[in-house]
């Protein structure tokens, strides 16, 4: 489970991981997708490498993210 705070100002591109399936990259929040999450901001989208998107809360809640080259 991802906390707002971890997300809040990370840098883009980052890994998270669904349970046990691999690894996919958030690129960035919001309609364009292209940008590191803002403070205040919790509902919104979170847009993934390849296309696709998942709001905010359920990435919070059922992703965890991933550290390193995993």
């Amino acid at each position: 489970m991802i906390e707002i705070k971890d997300l809040v100002g990370k840098p883009t591109p980052f890994k998270v991981r669904y349970r046990s399936q691999e690894p996919i990259v958030v690129i960035g929040f919001g309609d364009a997708g292209l940008a590191p999450l803002a403070t205040g901001v919790d509902d919104t989208v979170a847009v993934f490498e390849g296309g696709g998107w998942l709001w905010l809360p359920d990435l919070l809640r059922h992703y965890d993210i991933v550290e390193g080259d995993q």
